[in-house]
């Protein structure tokens, strides 16, 4: 923003963490929603994963899409980085949770090794911005980069619609076999004493 748009680092700064607040409010909302339609009955638990996580991808590959197209226009630059940002918070109601749908046993080992993996876009995202605009600080260059990233969003969606599961793995070792997560209902309660003796 500072580089390409000229804008100053005090308002850059402003414009760069917004679309974050917007993405903690959407995660919130998406969750909501994904408790309370499945506690509902509405949606099977794979069908609200998936859809919550393509959800998230698709708007958030428009929305980086949206940033090239956008050029040098500060404000619609600053739109669609909020639509693509805010759009990852509808994640946490997908791909994010799976790990729990799949295995209550070792989820966190689970989440762990998904979270080691994913770290390391930390490293590839920087690099691969170095290496398109190490020599060319261009408009043109930084649209490639948003290219690749909502090319990697798309992508990531369609794997997870076509090989994401929600279903209890067999090397799950629950200590009890009748635990279902998918399952809301309330445990039936138990009569008091007083109850008892009217019977």
């Amino acid at each position: 923003m500072g580089t390409i748009l000229n804008i100053p680092i005090k308002e850059n700064g402003i414009l760069s963490s917004g679309p974050f607040v917007t993405q903690a409010f959407t995660g919130f909302f998406a969750c909501w929603l994904a408790f309370w339609l499945t506690r509902n009955k509405s949606l099977k638990i794979s069908t609200l994963r998936k859809g919550a996580n393509s959800l998230s991808c698709f708007i958030f590959t428009l929305g980086t899409a949206g940033i090239y197209f956008s050029g040098c226009d500060t404000m619609w630059n600053e739109i669609c980085l909020f639509i693509a940002t805010a759009s990852v918070g509808f994640g946490f109601a997908g791909s994010l949770i799976t790990a729990v749908d799949m295995s209550p046993t070792y989820c966190g080992v689970l989440m762990g090794f998904a979270s080691t993996l994913g770290s390391f876009s930390g490293f590839a995202i920087p690099l691969t911005a170095g290496a398109l605009t190490k020599h060319e600080q261009t408009l043109d260059q930084w649209g490639k980069m948003f290219l690749t990233t909502a090319g990697v969003g798309a992508g990531s969606g369609i794997i997870f619609h076509i090989l994401g599961s929600t279903d209890i793995q067999p090397w799950d070792q629950s200590s009890s076999k009748d635990v279902n997560l998918n399952s809301f209902e309330k445990p039936q309660e138990k009569a008091l004493p007083n109850e008892l003796e009217k019977t």
